[in-house]
């Protein structure tokens, strides 16, 4: 047999998992509209786990000033279950006599704004630093890129001017093969980031999430980066989720969860296969390999640095070099024939 509640805090629990569909009621547009105990007890959770990440600590003292609302009941729980008191204030009161409730409670607060300002202040040059310099590589690569891009023809005669002229065959064939190599990896990454951000969009859409088409379209410029990218675009979604109802956030999550698993073992591997014509096993191996030396940088420049690898390892080594036929998962420039033998 359960005991009796004999705190506040075991009155919550034993109303949040009584399973009522209607706990509490309140008036929405003019129409009476329930709250269940189970998403009653969901938004308490939420909220005395968002008092704790504020720095609220047990013991300390939080004011609520408001009306009666089913959000006072939550936060007066909330603050209760964070092991703080809760200091309600009337919104009739003068505040003649509002004032010094508010003092006393702000007395707590007072004490913690030194370390908190401490914190920022350590914490902030640091996640500035970072920032700065993703963005500086981000815009360098970007500015690079654009400038072969434009004229890639200028950069191709400086390198052959440098090369003996027994080399130049050579040189441009591997060339060749290296600007069609990338610009297939480029049409794979734009229809890779068109799947998933669509994917996402339509299944926030049938979930009932607000701005689910800017959500979508977070999503396909997060999928530039693999993996990670679409899981941090995820967190925008959650929130705006979480904010409508414990139902819609959980709807949310499976939708991104559903999408993370396409991106990672559908759209990743087979796509980007098709496009650069690599071994999805060896995709997946080289971006984690990336990725644990060299980060968010690795991630991005892997699956292009696989395709530049592949290509001039097939064309110098294993046809001029072995005079071997290159194998059949290459890509399919180089079935043109092999290579001249180098001398």
């Amino acid at each position: 047999m359960a005991s009796a509640p004999r705190t506040l805090c075991d009155i919550f629990r034993a109303a949040a998992e009584s399973g009522k569909p209607s706990l509490l009621i309140h008036k929405v547009g003019g129409e009476w509209k329930p709250i269940s105990a189970s998403d009653f007890g969901f938004t308490v959770k939420a909220l005395s786990l968002g008092i704790n990440g504020l720095g609220i600590q047990p013991g300390d003292r939080v004011a609520i000033l408001s009306e009666n609302r089913p959000e006072w009941a939550m936060a007066d729980y909330a603050i209760l279950c964070a092991g703080a008191w809760s200091v309600p204030i009337y919104p009739t009161l003068p505040a003649s006599q509002v004032a010094p409730l508010l003092k006393d409670v702000a007395g707590m607060v007072k004490e913690k704004v030194p370390l908190a300002v401490e914190t920022v202040a350590t914490l902030t040059p640091q996640v500035v630093g970072r920032a700065v310099a993703l963005v500086s590589t981000a815009v360098l690569l970007l500015v690079l890129a654009a400038f072969l891009v434009y004229s890639p023809s200028l950069y191709e005669r400086g390198i052959r001017a440098l090369l003996p002229r027994r080399f130049e065959p050579a040189f441009e064939l591997v060339w060749a093969r290296l600007g069609e190599g990338l610009r297939s990896w480029a049409g794979g990454t734009v229809l890779s980031m068109f799947i998933v951000g669509s994917v996402t969009a339509l299944g926030l859409m049938l979930a009932g999430i607000q701005g689910w088409a800017l959500l979508g379209v977070l999503t396909f410029f997060g999928t530039f980066v693999p993996y990670v990218g679409a899981v941090s675009s995820a967190v925008p979604g959650l929130l705006v989720a979480l904010s409508q109802s414990p139902n819609h956030f959980f709807l949310a999550l499976g939708v991104y969860v559903s999408v993370h698993v396409i991106e990672g073992y559908l759209v990743q591997p087979v796509v980007m296969r098709r496009a650069v014509e690599a071994n999805p096993a060896l995709l997946l191996f080289f971006q984690a390999l990336m990725g644990a030396l060299f980060g968010l940088l690795g991630l991005v420049v892997a699956t292009p640095l696989l395709t530049v690898i592949q290509i001039v390892v097939t064309t110098l080594w294993i046809e001029r070099r072995l005079h071997k036929t290159p194998p059949g998962d290459q890509p399919d420039a180089m079935a043109e024939g092999p290579a001249p033998a180098l001398h």
